[in-house]
């Protein structure tokens, strides 16, 4: 450990503190059965105090601020409960060093509507405390909140600053601080917000906490959208939390489709890091998303964020072209161990990893029967060890366990659901959820069961409308055992103390021959801030529960599990310099001669200079690509060949011109359909579908990818085709699974989700746009809805299942004019709703 401003002596009582909670952290998992170690002495008390208070005057770096909340976190964890006024010195030393809303957890007694501590024996402490915590207070509309440092740093550079970068651990309570100032900036100014985030999951809990800081604030003018319509483009009041893939494609729709935008917010910006790679869409249409604001729209404030960013401030310049702050804290306000269980010949031992030592702490373990360990399928062994030991937490605990895949993740929650002598009695709001899911999903649903047991999965295969109660189940402590993909890792705020990880394998069994995706270790360091939440818990943890699948050539056992930064490349200067001749080549002599991983850097290159023109070198040079006037000019000789109408090209901005010219002149060989109420339709559409994946197969397996080459695919296909048709006409989804095998259950959601909702509606697009045909029938498909009623509702964050039960029930008599009109008539039949319908419309009421 590098000493500084401590000596051999404060070592020794770092390490004795790190040893007690070590012990006490494997008796309480069963591992031993023994802890030699499991007081803090009365001497040692007074050492540590001694410590922390000449620790906490430093002008402390990051390093010791993490020291000093590791060291108040192990005191007050173990404390003996005669040491009534230790919590009086541990709030003391927090806020000193700009930790104070951590200091809320310590003081039972602290008054949240006054945002007072409780009165202190000690008048001087109380003095000094009010002191240090008046300098991170700011005041909303009489409203008072204590930020820890970094949080007020963000608060007052993004009033200096128009482009502020935001890199911090997932635990520091950003997202709350960014949520917070937006409202502030509203209140001072009316105007629209334009909220970009990467998964559904996050759309719809990004647009609760708006919902509800809105109310909170009064803010009843404003209201939340999660898509977007040219029909309110120029309103004023409007908050947008989107995907990167429905911000884009309202630039389809207008040039500048985002006007008055007080903030604009790109949350887990770390999305963006494989831009150059062909085949990750999402990172390209966020880059592409970020440079057609940077050069058709502007926003008063900027704000770019995400976990441990490297040089994020230049990053933000990059994109905006503007000069950024930077803002990078590495500490975090929450207490964060991470434990690992290895092997060490026949023994086993326990390790516990920190900061501030080269190497880990270990134990050996001495029930090590317990322990399932080794391999990598999630056998019988494994889930009675998984089960063991998170029984051994009780039922008060919250914990998370990373899956590798949606499958795993059911099976581990399966595996998991037994009796557990902890649950006296089911909830009445748990066998209401168990009754909903039956009701809203199938009656095979294997959530239905597990539920009742304090557990539960989340992956990206959950409907919108349970994925949205299982979240809120889990933030009511309704549900305290989650079995997780990596949809933890995209910024779903789910409260836990504890994350368990195998191991870091995307896979269950390896494939020879074959990539076998794994855990980085910046997404380990991810998935490990999960553990412990700002203002929620102290200390959070993380158990590795198979080390050797971890381990690397390297012999530094401290960096097993350390939390690198990661540093983005955000242009497209890589790929295009690798083979610039080949694509030069093929855009000035249109030989379409290039690799086809380097087709979309053509396809970028003519849709920007069909858009920009002469202007198109400046904006081409701002991704990395550089082309001179001599090419630029062959460029747009071969573009004015085009008979297709430029506005379809440049709506259309991931085909390659030259590909939509061909479909245009192919138009009269495809019959499209374009009504849900067409006999034909589900034909029609596969018979399109058909025909683009024999023509034009690169788009089709971009955004369908289903094989047409035997009868057996052919036949999924059309029976997508008919879900399709179906879903449109607001066909519950409880009546389109036909099958109780539950994996088929799963892929019927993820084809709604991923194609009929999604992929599907994109590759049709460029046909409905050529023939000027309306686009409900594509807008129905997307939505899974047709009446106006029901998609006002999907447009108010509502849930689709949730939408067309209200629809169907209660809404469909009437006709409403306006918002108001609609909250009042769900407000009336409130009361008769289940339990979880109810909190899927509470934000609107």
């Amino acid at each position: 450990m590098e000493k500084k401003i401590i000596d051999l002596e404060d070592v020794k009582i770092i390490s004795r503190l790190h040893i007690i909670e070590l012990y006490s952290t494997a008796i309480k998992l069963g591992l031993i059965n023994k802890n030699k170690y499991s007081k803090i002495t009365y001497p040692l008390l007074l050492k540590s105090i001694s410590l922390l208070d000449r620790l906490s005057r430093f002008d402390n770096n990051q390093e010791t601020k993490n020291l000093v909340i590791t060291l108040c976190g192990i005191l007050w964890q173990y404390r003996n409960p005669k040491w009534d006024l230790l919590h009086e010195s541990l709030i003391l030393f927090l806020s000193r060093i700009g930790y104070a809303p951590s200091g809320i957890l310590i003081d039972k007694e602290y008054d949240f509507n006054e945002k007072k501590h409780s009165s202190f024996t000690s008048y001087i402490n109380q003095l000094y405390i009010s002191m240090y915590n008046e300098n991170y207070e700011i005041e909303v509309l009489d409203k008072k909140f204590l930020l820890t440092e970094f949080q007020k740093k963000v608060w007052d550079e993004i009033d200096k600053n128009r482009v502020v970068g935001i890199s911090a651990p997932t635990s520091a309570g950003k997202s709350y601080l960014i949520l917070l100032k937006t409202i502030e900036i509203l209140l001072r100014k009316e105007g629209n917000v334009l909220y970009v985030v990467p998964t559904l999951s996050l759309i719809s809990q990004v647009s609760n906490d708006f919902n509800q800081m809105l109310k909170d604030f009064g803010l009843y003018n404003y209201s939340v959208f999660n898509t977007y319509s040219s029909d309110k483009a120029q309103d004023n009041n409007q908050i947008y939390v989107l995907t990167q893939e429905r911000a884009i494609s309202a630039f389809s729709q207008e040039k500048n489709p985002f006007e008055n935008i007080q903030v604009f917010i790109i949350d887990e910006i770390q999305n963006i890091e494989r831009v150059d790679s062909p085949k990750d869409t999402r990172a390209k249409t966020l880059f592409d998303l970020l440079n057609e604001y940077r050069h058709n729209s502007s926003a008063n404030k900027i704000i770019i964020s995400g976990p441990r960013i490297e040089d994020i401030g230049d990053l933000g310049e990059n994109l905006f072209g503007v000069e950024s702050m930077e803002i990078n804290v590495k500490s975090s306000p929450v207490v964060n161990f991470t434990y690992s269980i290895a092997k060490q010949g026949k023994a086993f031992l326990f390790k516990q990893y920190s900061d501030f030592f080269n190497n880990p702490i270990s134990l050996r373990i001495t029930n090590k029967e317990i322990v399932g360990y080794g391999g990598s399928m999630y056998n019988e062994k494994f889930n009675d060890f998984l089960y063991e030991i998170i029984s051994k937490l009780g039922s008060d605990s919250k914990n998370i366990v990373f899956a590798p895949n949606p499958k795993q993740a059911r099976n581990i929650a399966i595996g998991i659901n037994k009796e557990r002598d902890d649950i006296e009695q089911l909830d009445e709001k748990i066998i209401l959820l168990s009754e909903y899911l039956s009701d809203s999903v199938s009656d095979n649903y294997s959530l239905i069961n597990v539920v009742k047991n304090n557990i539960a999965y989340h992956h990206g295969k959950l409907p919108h409308h349970v994925r949205f109660v299982i979240e809120k189940a889990i933030k009511e402590k309704l549900i305290g055992n989650v079995v997780c993909t990596t949809t933890l890792m995209q910024g779903v705020n789910l409260p836990t103390q504890n994350v368990f990880i195998r191991n870091p394998n995307l896979f269950v069994q390896r494939k020879k021959n074959s990539n076998n995706p794994t855990l980085t270790k910046y997404e380990i360091a991810n998935l490990s801030g999960r553990a412990g939440r700002l203002l929620k818990d102290f200390i959070g943890r993380t158990y590795i529960l198979d080390e050797d699948s971890f381990k690397e050539d390297s012999h530094n056992q401290a960096s097993l599990f350390d939390k690198p930064n990661k540093k983005l490349n955000i242009t497209y200067a890589n790929r295009f310099n690798s083979n610039r001749d080949e694509i030069i080549n093929s855009l000035t002599k249109n030989t379409f001669g290039e690799a086809e991983e380097d087709k979309f850097i053509s396809c970028y290159i003519r849709q920007t200079i069909l858009k920009y023109q002469d202007d198109s070198i400046t904006k081409l040079e701002s991704t990395g690509i550089k082309i001179t006037n001599e090419e630029l000019v062959e460029i747009k000789s071969n573009l004015n060949e085009l008979n297709v109408p430029v506005e379809v090209c440049l709506k259309n901005r991931y085909w390659d011109p030259f590909d939509l010219d061909k479909l245009y002149s192919e138009l009269n060989k495809i019959d499209i359909p374009s009504s849900i109420n067409d006999g034909e339709a589900a034909n029609k559409l596969f018979r399109t579908l058909l025909y683009l994946y024999n023509n034009y197969h690169r788009y089709y397996d971009r955004y369908v990818k289903i094989k047409l080459d035997n009868p057996n695919t052919q036949r999924l296909l059309f029976s997508i085709c008919i879900t399709a048709i179906k879903w449109s006409k607001e066909v519950p989804l409880k009546q389109l699974i036909y099958d109780h095998d539950e994996d088929k259950i799963e892929d019927l959601i993820s084809n709604i989700q991923n194609k009929i909702s999604y992929g599907i509606p994109v590759l049709l697009k460029p046909i409905y746009d050529m023939v000027n045909e309306e686009h409900s029938f594509l807008t129905f498909m997307e939505m899974g809805a047709y009446k106006p009623i029901t998609r006002k509702l999907i447009e108010y964050n509502i849930p689709r299942e949730t939408s067309v039960f209200l629809s169907n029930n209660y809404l469909n008599s009437d006709n409403f004019e306006s918002k108001e009109e609609i909250i009042d008539r769900i407000s009336s039949i409130y009361d008769e709703l289940n339990y979880w319908i109810q909190v899927q419309i509470e934000h609107i009421l």
